[in-house]
This record gives structure tokens, sequence and C-alpha cells, in this order.
């Protein structure tokens, strides 16, 4: 009942906004800074009211998210820039519309400078670190919200295949000693690292995969502790992804087997996590372009699609060229909670350039199951 009240009040505020919201909204106009169609094709998951008007969203709701009205605008890194504007407890993009914009403000952080004792947080990881005998698969977590850990381990406990268990936890939140000891207690031949807080889950995971730790399995299903707080249904859309790719372990198993018998699937991911569309290119295709420059592709950007959500399981060729990009901390800049626009959201793009490159393809997970033994989809074209 409450939450029904709460989205009656949104809509009427949506509908009839206040003078402070009309006035910011007329600013925004005129001043051409906020982009549509950018806002729409990356925040799909608005309320269908919210598509309608999508400006008025971002004013009463998005930019205290941290959403970006444009590729280019980082409400969250505005604040973080300019320390005055957040004593002035006003809205970054009107602020930059009015003020900031004619003073050169900056609106985004691209700096990639880590101190050297935050570069102690970062770990050594060689090959044989890993178990002694390894399994056939292998099971990776990133651990960010702690108090997820155990929606996780029942999952992974359910599961009847041979895998070896990866666990990275951040540092600097407190909690890595705890949560490490949680994770060995869950799962005693578990091999954890605790690593700084850089690049979200991306690069630890890559972090891994440079140190050729995964290099003995057949798969690796890649999973972390998504909540996206940006989005009214984190939670349903984590569910949704993790039970696509580990859930009843029946069907999970099965599935496994077909993946590895597909030679050419690179990917699989849960139902509707393979987007196909050139307006989810947001802020990232400059350095999608660079990034596949280093594997020597050459990207076609009216042709984008890709594994999303960095939930899956992916074959070791992926692995591969994805040390072939040759990516270290120095390629994830320092964020201020950005939603868009970040190494980690250009690395989820370039895969699907890889799967292209490799002359593979991304499969959904109904698209594994037993009873589709005729699979013959195939994205790379």
């Amino acid at each position: 009942m409450l939450r029904q009240l709460r989205r009656i009040k949104t809509a009427i505020k949506l509908l009839v906004p206040s003078p402070y919201r009309r006035r910011y909204e007329r600013v925004v106009k005129s001043s051409g800074m906020f982009d549509k169609a950018f806002y729409l094709g990356t925040y799909r998951q608005l309320h269908w009211l919210s598509k309608l008007l999508p400006l008025r969203h971002y004013i009463l709701l998005g930019e205290k998210l941290g959403l970006h009205p444009n590729p280019e605008f980082s409400p969250m890194a505005y604040l973080y820039l300019n320390e005055d504007v957040k004593a002035l407890n006003t809205a970054p993009l009107l602020h930059y519309a009015t003020i900031g914009k004619a003073e050169n403000r900056l609106t985004r952080d691209i700096s990639t400078m880590i101190s050297g004792s935050a570069l102690a947080s970062i770990p050594i990881i060689r090959p044989d670190d890993g178990p002694d005998k390894p399994e056939p698969f292998a099971i990776y977590v990133h651990i960010y919200y702690a108090d997820l850990w155990p929606e996780f381990a029942r999952l992974i406990k359910k599961q009847t295949f041979g895998f070896d268990l990866f666990v990275t936890c951040t540092t600097g939140k407190g909690h890595d000693e705890k949560i490490i000891e949680k994770v060995k207690h869950d799962f005693p031949d578990a091999t954890v690292f605790s690593i700084l807080n850089h690049g979200r889950d991306i690069f630890p995971f890559i972090h891994l995969v440079n140190s050729g730790i995964f290099e003995p399995y057949k798969a690796v299903c890649k999973l972390h502790t998504k909540k996206s707080p940006h989005r009214p249904d984190g939670a349903e859309w984590r569910q949704h992804l993790t039970d696509g790719v580990l859930g009843d372990p029946t069907q999970t198993h099965l599935r496994l087997k077909q993946f590895i018998q597909l030679k050419n699937a690179a990917f699989w991911v849960a139902d509707g996590q393979f987007f196909d569309n050139v307006r989810l290119w947001g802020p990232n295709e400059a350095t999608v372009t660079k990034l596949m420059r280093r594997l020597e592709y050459r990207i076609d950007p009216t042709n984008l699609s890709f594994p999303a959500g960095s939930i899956y399981w992916v074959k070791p060729i992926v692995l591969e060229m994805l040390r072939g990009l040759q990516l270290t901390h120095r390629d994830f800049h320092i964020e201020q909670g950005e939603v868009d626009g970040t190494m980690a959201h250009a690395i989820e793009r370039a895969l699907g350039y890889i799967v292209k490159a490799a002359d593979m393809s991304v499969l959904q997970a109904s698209e594994l199951d037993e009873n589709k033994p005729e699979i013959t989809v195939d994205y790379s074209a």
C-alpha cells in the first residue's frame, strides 16, 4: 500500500512539476544538455510514464541516482570535482548549464592515478595459486556488497558439476576479513583474494584472467554481487541474471554440457541479456575502438551486440583475447558513481566485438536446453 502511494506521488510530481522543477526543465531544454535518445537508450528500465517525460524523470529522480543526462556529464563526478557546488546544495546539471559551462568546469574525472599505498592492495596472483588438481570448471565471484554473499553461496552450493571457486572481495570497506572468513566457512577449498576497490567487478576479474589462473578450465562462470541501485528492479534483475547461468542444478548441468559441446559458443547468458542495439553505445564507442585496436580489430560501430549484465559463462578463447588487451589498473579511472561511460562499461561492449573477432557466438540460457540439440544460433554475422 505504501509503495503504491509513493508511486502515485511520483507520478503526480512528474505530471505537475513544482515551479523550481519547471524552471530547471526550461533551462536544460534551452541549453541542449539533455540527450533524450541517450537517456532512453541507456536507462531502458524506466517506467512507461517516465519514458514519456524523460527530462522530468532526470530532474526528479535520475540526477539523485547518478544517471547521466548525456554521455559527457556525470552529476556525481561534477559534485566531486567541484566542492563549492556541493556546498551550495544545488542541482549539478542546473549549475553547469547556468554557470559551470561558462567557467569551463570539469564534468567527468578522467584521472587514472592510484596512490602507491593503494597499489599494495592489488595482490600478485600466479597461475599455480589455484588448486593443485583443478576441476573441469571454475566459478568466480566478486563481492562488493557483502550482504549478498549468502544468496550467492546458496546458488553455488546447489550445483552438481565439478568446479573450483575463486572469490575476490574489496578492501577499504572494513569487511574483507569478515567476508573471507564467511566464504572459507561455506567453501573451505575456495581461493580468495582481497583486492583494491577499483574497476568495479571488471578489473578484479581481468586481474585474475591476466594471471593465468583460469587456464586449466573448460569454462568459467563469472558472478558479482550486483545491486544496481540506479534501477528500481535491481534485485529482480540480479536474480534473473544468476538464475539464467547458475539456477536449477539439473538444468544448469545439462546446459553446461551443451555449452561445452557447441564449439562456436563463446558466452552463455541469461535470457534477454544478449543486447543488439546501437542505441546502447552510450559514451563508450571511442574507448571500445581503442581497446579493439590492441587486438588489431577494426570495429563496425553500426553493429553493436554484447553479453550484458557482467554475469555469464565464458570459454577460454575469450579469456585469452582479454589477456591480449593487456589491461592493468591504469586503464581503469577512479569513479564517482557513474552508471555509464567507465572502462568497465566499455569492456562490456567490447566483449561483443571479441566474440565477432573469434568468429563465435553468444547464446542465451533457453537456447542451451537439452531439448534443442539443433541449436545453430550465430550472432557473429
